[in-house]
């Protein structure tokens, strides 16, 4: 029984996810970013406990690639329909289960699948909310003469591109490293930064530039990354490979590394790109820069979004916690996460009418008004005026 019209509605919480991945020997890392039931709106497909319950999936491998194509870009799927890899979504997203995480055998059947409405997926480009934070750190030693004006265009063009979510810093490397404008959304602002001449180029610090670079993401918010072209060596004092990588291991920070010219030391750069999640581009001219940074932003974006029916249709007041396994390309992955869905009061009251050959009596007492011979019906009838159903 629904509640009826004219009666109030407790609002459903929006649910954070508090979810987790199994350990990595699975391959795959699935992180649940957010769980809701009630405020948020995905494709199109707003969030409403029982179905759908929206959570929002990251998926990297090992070495903290993201992972894409496990289902399709901006639109939604059945389990019967094909992911981007080619392969059915019910293949791709093998297990998902949700139980009382206080009671891990309730509700019976908590097969997902099962549900009438079972499940779709989506991969989002973008969502709000959750931007790209990207510090682009520019090699501009004196060897890159007149290109350097080719370069700051491509820099030019990636931050016309930003989305309203995101944050760039501007951060210029010669003998001396200096962050010509921290993080921010404001265009104006970047571009300033990018025509901001910078006189002294007879250095390289890019070993200081690039561990600089990372400490500069220590207090911004989304996926934070620094991405950093260098046409040379480095040639001034200043952290190896091994201090970078476990600085941006330890503020969760993926680098991208690209080698500008014919000659460029690549092993380094290949390294502290790889082992944070992040890869390494060579181009011998800018003029690839621009279509390189819009590659590396296309990477670092992406989520997967989960509309999933609840297997306990009922608002009562328990956590729950889902569990999916993921395969792609013979490599697994299991995640979950758990989210709170609130209590609502049921004030259900039951009506009796009784009508017998002599009399009716409605919401009355009966006990004295049986005779003898009479055909007495009973009619009783459950009433649900709280929120909820009963």
């Amino acid at each position: 029984m629904k509640w009826g019209a004219g009666l109030f509605a407790l609002s459903v919480l929006l649910c954070m996810s508090t979810g987790s991945v199994y350990p990595q020997v699975y391959g795959l890392d699935i992180r649940f970013i957010k769980t809701d039931i009630d405020t948020t709106i995905y494709n199109n497909l707003p969030a409403d406990f029982p179905y759908p319950v929206l959570s929002l999936i990251q998926i990297q491998d090992r070495q903290k690639h993201y992972i894409h194509g496990l289902a399709a870009m901006d639109r939604w799927l059945g389990p019967a329909d094909l992911t981007e890899i080619g392969l059915p979504v019910n293949d791709v997203w093998q297990t998902i289960t949700e139980h009382h995480r206080d009671n891990e055998f309730y509700p019976e059947n908590q097969n997902v699948k099962e549900m009438d409405t079972g499940f779709m997926v989506a991969e989002l480009s973008q969502v709000y909310g959750y931007g790209v934070s990207m510090a682009l750190a520019m090699d501009y030693s004196g060897s890159l003469g007149t290109s350097i004006k080719e370069i700051e265009a491509a820099a030019k063009i990636l931050i016309q591109r930003i989305n309203s979510n995101d944050k760039l810093a501007i951060v210029k490397i010669t003998s001396d490293v200096k962050i010509y404008q921290d993080f921010t959304s404001d265009t104006t602002l970047l571009m300033n930064a990018v025509n901001t001449p910078t006189p002294d180029r007879t250095g390289t610090a890019l070993n200081q530039g690039i561990f600089e670079t990372i400490k500069a993401c220590k207090n911004v918010t989304g996926r934070r990354c620094v991405v950093v072209y260098t046409d040379g060596l480095n040639d001034m004092p200043g952290p190896d490979a091994d201090a970078m990588v476990r600085l941006a291991d330890s503020l969760d920070v993926i680098i991208f590394t690209i080698g500008l010219g014919p000659l460029i030391d690549e092993s380094d750069l290949g390294r502290i790109a790889e082992e944070t999640g992040g890869y390494y581009r060579r181009t011998p001219s800018p003029s690839s820069l621009a279509l390189i940074y819009q590659q590396i932003y296309n990477y670092i974006n992406g989520f997967y979004v989960l509309a999933h029916t609840s297997t306990d249709p009922f608002f009562n007041g328990t956590w729950r916690r889902i569990n999916v396994s993921v395969h792609s390309q013979s490599v697994q992955g299991k995640g979950w996460g758990n989210y709170w869905v609130p209590f609502k009061p049921r004030n259900v009251r039951i009506q009796n009418r009784v009508e017998s050959d002599s009399m009716i009596v409605f919401q009355g007492d009966t006990l004295y008004f049986a005779t003898s011979d009479d055909t007495v019906h009973y009619t009783l009838t459950a009433i649900c005026d709280g929120p909820g159903n009963a």
